[in-house]
């Protein structure tokens, strides 16, 4: 606001100016200033609206890709994973494929509860994390397959 309240003074006091014989030049001046002005708020305002939308989308990005218990990758996020290592074993390329199941999980959020299972799915999760790279090797992609089941 300052920048506006300076530009629209600013023709009034300056001699050259006000020495002229009508005062069209400053009007001129001040409207000028004031289209600046409105365009360089018009800019900043539309870059602030972006930078918020980019952030949303990457933060709905996450949400899909996600999974929210573990923060490990959900299936959506495996799949172009598994479709590469597809591809590279058509092509008679060397790759791997690891499945983990937890045994017996039902019994554990049957006899403990929910909370507690979901202890352990987070526990089992950082445990992959901790195990799963080697030095010099690329990372391997890590992921939730399966999802809670509400069947009652």
């Amino acid at each position: 606001m300052s920048y506006l309240s300076f530009s629209l003074l600013l023709p009034w006091l300056l001699p050259a100016t006000c020495a002229a014989s009508s005062a069209p030049g400053p009007v001129r001046v001040q409207l000028n200033a004031v289209m600046v002005f409105l365009l360089v708020w018009g800019l900043s305002w539309f870059r602030a609206q972006y930078a918020t939308q980019a952030q949303t989308q990457e933060l709905l990005r996450q949400m899909a890709f996600t999974d929210a218990l573990t923060g490990l990758p959900n299936r959506h996020a495996v799949y172009p994973a598994v479709d590469a290592l597809l591809r590279d074993a058509a092509q008679g390329q060397a790759g791997s494929l690891f499945l983990v199941d937890l045994d017996h999980f039902k019994r554990i959020n049957d006899r403990y509860g929910h909370g507690v299972g979901d202890e352990v799915l987070v526990a089992a999760g950082q445990v992959l994390r901790n195990c799963a790279s080697e030095a010099g090797a690329p990372p391997p992609t890590l992921g939730r397959w399966g999802e809670r089941n509400l069947s009652w």
